[in-house]
């Protein structure tokens, strides 16, 4: 259920993670969900239980670990690096016995072996051998030629190979689990032209910024709901949480007066710890002042843990902290990129994002928006789906369905908005579906829940 924690959290602003994992094959090593890069043109199943690493860079895509369930020790970690090389005319085997010769000294990769051959219609190129150094491990890499180079041309312009690097590293004892785990995640590996993808992000992006420009705090308030608007959270027809959400014109920080959202959650996953999530959100309807406060309190009783994040954005640059009891506080700093600062969308504006955009044509919105689980900035796109007939108890209610993908990398979530866009039902690839509730439904199963949410508030405001 820790993926509905975090299906939760996009709701307030996170990324969720992952698409469905493929169905488990007799022999074959478990696989998680399918990992989707569109910006890089290449998606892959990871092997399952394993945990995403989102610090990246340029050389670095995505990674994952893997850890030790009694000790909490990694023991295994899997990374996707992009990177350039020279052109080459040598034939596979001479070119991959060359990067084995390299390997040691840039990766410090004593190879062992060397096996060509294709992955995904590409050359590929798999290395497997032992570190050098005081922490010797078992590594794989695997090389897949993505693009062939040219060492020149009617304008003798140099192009480079490009390869995606694929490099698993783990105890020796265990290298043969951790190969046939690289085996079966490598055979799904799917590529494709990401030329087209950053091209149509670019154009939501620029859509995105033109739909955040020119609000003011007398176009926004008839945009609110004028009462807490409640949902509930079900996983196969059985009630594991919700959401309150209250919108107001207000001066939640006394330093401007904005947009104020206020968020509450609750998720009673089965065989998990409950977790209860406040948020205070706010920008200026000009964007630019934002502060906002995350509270989430996880388990129950004096065991119970409690974790405050805060942000506020000066000019182009977002600082965030957070503190807990487990250790010592922390803060860092976050430069908007000139690239995306025009459609960076606060957490306040992305929390009524469904309410801003024009739903009459059928056109997708991109929005840059900042990932508090994850400490970076994710393209979020909104896409105009139609009119759609929602069947309930009640009759039915026309709506307007809406998808909405928190990430590039991220599932697409299909939602349904009323009239004035504001989410009547919410569904995910995952079976996750929420759904907009009547205030004495969720009183009546979650008075407990509400009371210590208010708490949780006062806790965090004192924090502060």
């Amino acid at each position: 259920m820790r993926l509905l924690l975090t299906m939760t959290l996009t709701w307030f602003a996170a990324a969720a993670s992952g698409q469905t994992p493929p169905p488990a094959t007799p022999g074959r090593p478990a696989l998680g969900p399918r990992y989707v890069s569109v910006l890089n043109g290449f998606s892959i199943c990871p092997p399952a239980e394993t945990e995403r690493v989102r610090e990246t860079s340029r050389r670095r895509l995505v990674a994952w670990t893997q850890r030790d369930p009694a000790t909490g020790a990694i023991r295994m970690s899997m990374e996707v690096i992009r990177t350039l090389q020279l052109p080459t005319t040598s034939p596979l085997d001479q070119h991959a016995r060359d990067i084995a010769t390299r390997l040691l000294a840039t990766s410090r990769l004593k190879v062992e072996s060397t096996e060509i051959g294709t992955l995904a219609g590409k050359p590929a190129m798999h290395f497997r051998g032992m570190t050098e150094g005081e922490l010797k491990l078992w590594c794989r890499q695997t090389w897949v030629k993505i693009r062939v180079g040219t060492t020149g041309g009617p304008d003798d312009k140099l192009v480079p190979d490009e390869h995606l690097v694929f490099n698993l590293t783990g105890p020796a004892d265990d290298k043969a689990r951790l190969d046939a785990m690289m085996t079966a995640s490598l055979a799904t590996l799917q590529l494709f032209d990401p030329v087209a993808a950053r091209r149509e992000g670019g154009e939501n992006l620029a859509r995105g910024a033109e739909a955040l420009a020119g609000w003011t705090e007398a176009k926004l308030r008839p945009l609110l709901s004028s009462e807490p608007v409640y949902y509930t959270m079900h996983v196969g027809g059985r009630v594991v949480g919700f959401l309150r959400v209250t919108e107001t014109i207000g001066r939640p920080f006394d330093d401007a007066t904005g947009l104020a959202v206020v968020r509450w959650g609750c998720l009673k996953a089965p065989n998990e710890p409950r977790r209860l999530i406040h948020e205070e959100l706010f920008c200026t309807a000009d964007l630019r002042v934002e502060r906002w406060r995350h509270a989430i309190l996880t388990g129950e009783g004096p065991g119970a843990t409690r974790v405050f994040q805060e942000g506020i954005k000066q000019g182009n640059v977002l600082l965030v902290g957070s503190r807990s009891r487990r250790g010592p506080a922390t803060s860092t700093k976050h430069v908007i990129p000139d690239s995306i600062i025009a459609g960076y969308m606060p957490a306040a504006m992305s929390a009524i994002a469904t309410q801003l955009i024009d739903r009459t044509q059928g056109r997708a919105y991109g929005f840059a928006v900042f990932n508090p689980v994850a400490c970076a900035f994710d393209l979020r796109t909104i896409r105009v789906v139609g009119p759609a007939t929602l069947r309930g108890s009640g009759g039915d209610i026309q709506a307007t369905r809406l998808t909405d993908q928190k990430a590039d990398d991220a599932p697409v979530v299909d939602v349904w908005v009323d009239a004035a866009g504001r989410p009547l039902r919410t569904q995910a690839p995952e079976g996750l579906v929420i759904q907009r509730a009547a205030p004495d439904t969720v009183v009546k199963l979650f008075a407990a829940e509400l009371i210590e949410l208010e708490k949780l508030g006062r806790a965090a405001r004192r924090s502060g």
